[in-house]
């Protein structure tokens, strides 16, 4: 009874936290991104109390995971030598690479676990490597993030396969990136690593600026979902950066989007396809699924034309495709931007991802496109998932509306748990250093030194 308490207890914050959210959730995580703007369907009012009892409705959704230790093994952070740096580290084109590694401790691993489902540990890192206690200490200075890597280890730190690999997030807090880089994050989602997908890199000449102080939140979690028995393995991330000190060339700045497919669960009432029209006329329908039973509560919402629409969902055997007009940020695309890169998370049987911009007249486009390998021998699991990275970039026109859609092969003859989502960094033009980043300035009042002078 006490552990369904709490069960319940965690339920109703989640709730109360989406709810609360009011319209203004479905209009800034669930929206459609157009040229116009769609037809009002109910009053503000009125859509906050439908979200309210479509949610209040249903179950009161799983509870993730397990918890494990919050304090992370080991965290380390050197700067690399030039004889040490591989030409394919992150960075090493662009200057001297600075690592953040964090090891986490051991997760135990008692049972199968579906995606999701597994152990996971929260861990809160700062860029520069200093621990929370000491969080006052050090000098702000600019960083330039270049990719990370995930490793499964065992208890002895020796490397293992991705079998048990279920994902890592990255989050960063908005409000910091707001106070301090003078611009709005347009998702605190930086990153997420998943089995088939166990390293990122920014292309050549590009890096996202961080500041030393910053505070990111790394969830780290396993699965298991074909062996029976009991296995204890850890997770090790390592970062990479280049600190603005370090560089040896000149580096553009980028920025970020993340953005997910969503699936209705009820019908499509006239007013709600008529919505849909109107925002997407190029875009595929929505496809009516079922609620995958590992779904989270904050994986449901209600969107602006009253359907209840969730984050995982419930592939069929077969071959299906799921589509979702996704809201990409404001102002995105603007002109002349191009996408450099993208991460792919997503579950077992997925085989495509695809990003499209449909153009006036309907003119569809694949801009960004994923492609994906699953085991095929009668085991559940990725192999490999191959997002874009493009050094030239990939032109994004700022005059159409964008689709994702992912294509589902299910060969395992029953139902499986499925999602999609898709991260994009892009050029950012618009990027001004702040005042703390000024690089420095020798003002010894030296006329000259070393034979250079008048």
């Amino acid at each position: 009874m006490e552990k369904r308490a709490r069960t319940f207890a965690l339920a109703g914050l989640l709730l109360a936290t989406v709810a609360g959210a009011g319209v203004a959730l479905s209009a800034l995580e669930h929206g459609w991104l157009s040229k116009t703007s769609p037809p009002d369907l109910a009053a503000a009012s009125s859509a906050r109390a439908a979200r309210e009892r479509a949610l209040a409705a249903l179950p009161p959704g799983r509870v993730l995971g397990a918890p494990a230790s919050t304090a992370p093994d080991e965290v380390t952070r050197r700067t690399l030598t030039k004889a040490e740096t591989a030409a394919d580290v992150p960075g090493a084109s662009e200057g001297l690479v600075t690592t953040l590694t964090v090891t986490t401790a051991p997760f135990d691993i008692k049972r199968r676990y579906r995606s999701m489902e597994g152990p996971y540990a929260d861990i809160k890192v700062r860029v520069d490597g200093i621990a929370s206690a000491d969080a006052g200490a050090g000098q702000r200075e600019l960083l330039w993030w270049k990719g990370a890597k995930i490793e499964l280890l065992d208890v002895d730190d020796k490397p293992l396969g991705q079998e048990f690999m279920c994902h890592l997030n990255i989050d960063v807090s908005p409000d910091f990136r707001r106070s301090t880089m003078g611009a709005e994050p347009s998702s605190s989602r930086l990153l997420t690593l998943t089995q088939g997908e166990l390293s990122f890199a920014l292309p050549k000449a590009l890096g996202l600026p961080v500041a030393s102080d910053e505070t990111w939140a790394v969830m780290f979690q396993v699965l298991n979902h074909n062996r029976d028995g009991e296995f204890r393995v850890k997770q090790r991330l390592t970062m990479y950066f280049v600190r603005d000190v370090d560089l040896f060339m000149p580096i553009e700045a980028a920025s970020w989007q993340a953005t997910s497919i969503w699936v209705p669960v009820d019908k499509s009432s006239p007013d709600a396809l008529a919505f849909d029209k109107s925002t997407c006329d190029c875009c595929l329908p929505l496809t009516r699924g079922l609620e995958a039973t590992n779904n989270v509560l904050v994986g449901r919402s209600v969107d602006r034309a009253g359907r209840v629409i969730v984050g995982h969902w419930t592939v069929p055997p077969g071959k299906s495709t799921w589509a979702y007009p996704p809201r990409l940020g404001k102002g995105f695309p603007r002109k002349d931007q191009k996408l450099h890169a993208t991460w792919t998370h997503l579950h077992p049987f997925a085989t495509e991802v695809r990003l499209s911009a449909h153009k006036p007249g309907c003119a569809p486009a694949v801009v960004a496109r994923s492609s994906i390998e699953s085991l095929r021998d009668g085991r559940v699991g990725l192999v490999k998932v191959k997002s874009l990275a493009s050094e030239q970039g990939v032109a994004l026109p700022d005059d159409a509306t964008y689709e994702l859609a992912v294509d589902y092969d299910n060969t395992s003859g029953r139902p499986q748990d499925s999602m999609t989502s898709l991260g994009m960094f892009v050029n950012d033009d618009t990027w001004k250093r702040p005042d703390w980043a000024a690089r420095a300035q020798n003002t010894s009042g030296m006329d000259g030194s070393c034979g250079v002078g008048p």
